[in-house]
C-alpha cells in the first residue's frame, strides 16, 4: 500500500444530547387573581413564560392571615427548594425572608406600592396629631421603624431589598426612593395586553360618561373632586354622568352617578364604555408610589384621561397631548368641560393615549424584560 494512501476514518456515533432541563420559577404572591397585583404583574405572564419553556409554580398569602400556618409555609419551603429562581410580589413577611435567606437562591421580588409608608388613612394623624393616642403612635413609630410616616412592612421590605437579587418597582419614583438599597434595581410598568383591545370609537351622544375604576380603598380620592362635580353639573345637567366601578358604591350628593359592581370579566367592557378616565390623586407618600393603572387600563382602550401630577402620573401623560395633568380644582373643571363638549377632542387625545400603550406599556415588552431577568438567574 502506498504511503500516501490514507485509511479512511471511522466515526465514533455521537452521543444523543441530554433534552434541555426544564427551568422552574417558584412564585408567590397574594390572594390570587383578583387581587390587582398579583394579577397584572405576574399571572399574566404565566402562559408566556410556559411558552418559553419555564415551569411555573404559585403559592398564595391571604392577605392579613395564615388560614393553615404550618401547611403554607411547608408548601412555600418546598416550592423555594425546587425553583431555580424564586419571585415574589409584594410579600413581606419575616418568616419568609428567613426562609428565602436559608434556601439560597435567587430571589425576584416585585412592587408597585410604596409598602414601606402608612396608608392614607393614617397620614392626617402623622401629619398633625390630635391627642395623646396619635402622638404616642409617631412616637412609636419614629423608635422602631426610623420615621412617623414608615409602615411595620419597611424592616421585613429593608431585609428583602438586600437578599433580592433583583428587585423590579413599577415606576421611576419607587427606583429613585429604594435604589440604594438593592443589588439591582429594574422599573417595569403595570403592563395590559395592549394587542388584544379594540380603540374605542368616540362620538356625540348624552350622556358623557366620566369613568373611575378601582378598589373600595381607594374612593375617597372622589371626594377631592365634589366642588369640580357640582361646577360640572351646574354646566352640562344631565349630559354628564359619573360611572364608578367598584366593589362598594359611590354616591355624589353633586352629579348624576352610576355605580357598577366590579368584575374581572367585565371589566375590559366596562371600561370601553367611559368617554373620560380619571384618576384624582391626594399628594402624599402612599401615592406618589402608585403605578397609574387606572389611567393605564383607560387609556389602553382609546379612553383619555384627567389625572392629578402626582408620582408616575406625570411620565405616563403628556399633558394637553394625550390627556390632561390637574393640578386644583379650576384646571380639573377646565380639562374635564373641554372633554365633554367635544367627541372630536376626545378621540383625538383617546388615539394617541392608545398608541403610547401599545408602543411602552404592553404586557409584551414587561415579558420580554422579565424573561431576560429569569433567564439570567437560573
Amino acid at each position: 500500500m502506498s504511503a500516501n494512501t490514507r485509511q479512511p476514518r471511522t466515526r465514533k456515533p455521537r452521543a444523543a444530547e441530554p433534552p434541555p432541563r426544564i427551568r422552574k420559577v417558584f412564585v408567590i404572591a397574594y390572594d390570587g387573581e383578583l387581587n390587582p397585583a398579583t394579577r397584572l404583574r405576574i399571572l399574566q405572564y404565566i402562559p408566556g413564560l410556559q411558552e418559553a419553556g419555564w415551569e411555573v409554580e404559585t403559592a398564595y398569602v391571604v392577605q392579613g392571615k395564615l388560614a393553615d400556618p404550618v401547611a403554607l409555609v411547608r408548601e412555600i419551603r418546598e416550592g423555594i427548594a425546587a425553583a431555580d429562581v424564586v419571585f415574589v410580589q409584594r410579600v413581606l413577611a419575616g418568616w419568609l425572608n428567613r426562609l428565602l435567606e436559608r434556601s439560597g437562591r435567587p430571589v425576584v421580588f416585585d412592587m408597585d406600592d410604596a409598602l414601606h409608608y402608612i396608608r392614607q388613612s393614617q397620614m392626617a394623624a402623622a401629619e398633625t396629631p390630635s391627642g395623646a393616642r396619635d402622638h404616642l403612635t409617631i412616637a412609636f413609630r419614629k423608635l422602631t421603624r426610623g420615621g412617623k410616616y414608615f409602615s411595620s412592612r419597611k424592616r421585613h421590605l429593608d431585609r428583602m431589598l438586600k437578599l433580592a437579587r433583583v428587585v423590579i418597582v413599577g415606576n421611576r419614583w419607587l427606583r429613585d426612593e429604594l435604589g440604594g438599597s438593592a443589588a439591582e434595581m429594574r422599573v417595569l410598568p403595570t403592563a395590559v395586553p395592549a394587542d388584544a383591545t379594540p380603540m374605542k370609537e368616540h362620538g356625540d351622544h348624552s350622556p358623557v360618561r366620566i369613568g373611575w375604576i378601582g378598589v373600595r380603598s381607594n374612593l375617597f380620592h372622589l371626594g377631592l373632586l365634589e366642588n369640580v362635580f357640582a361646577r360640572l353639573a351646574a354646566e352640562f345637567g344631565d349630559r354628564v354622568l359619573l360611572t364608578v366601578v367598584s366593589s362598594e358604591e359611590y354616591i355624589s350628593p353633586n352629579i348624576r352617578t352610576e355605580f357598577i359592581r366590579w368584575s374581572l370579566e367585565e371589566e375590559s367592557r366596562i371600561v370601553s364604555t367611559f368617554d373620560i378616565g380619571i384618576m384624582p390623586l391626594q399628594d402624599d407618600l402612599f401615592s406618589r408610589g402608585k403605578c397609574s393603572f387606572k389611567a393605564i387600563l383607560c387609556m389602553s382602550h382609546g379612553v383619555p384621561v384627567v389625572i392629578s401630577p402626582v408620582g408616575m402620573n406625570i411620565d405616563l401623560v403628556e399633558n394637553a397631548f394625550d390627556g390632561y395633568l390637574a393640578d386644583n380644582a379650576e384646571e380639573w373643571f377646565q380639562a374635564l368641560s373641554r372633554l365633554i363638549a367635544d367627541s372630536g377632542l376626545r378621540s383625538a387625545m383617546g388615539r394617541r393615549a392608545y398608541e403610547k400603550i401599545g408602543k411602552s406599556y404592553s404586557s409584551r415588552y414587561v415579558l420580554g424584560n422579565l424573561l431576560e431577568i429569569l433567564s439570567r438567574l437560573a
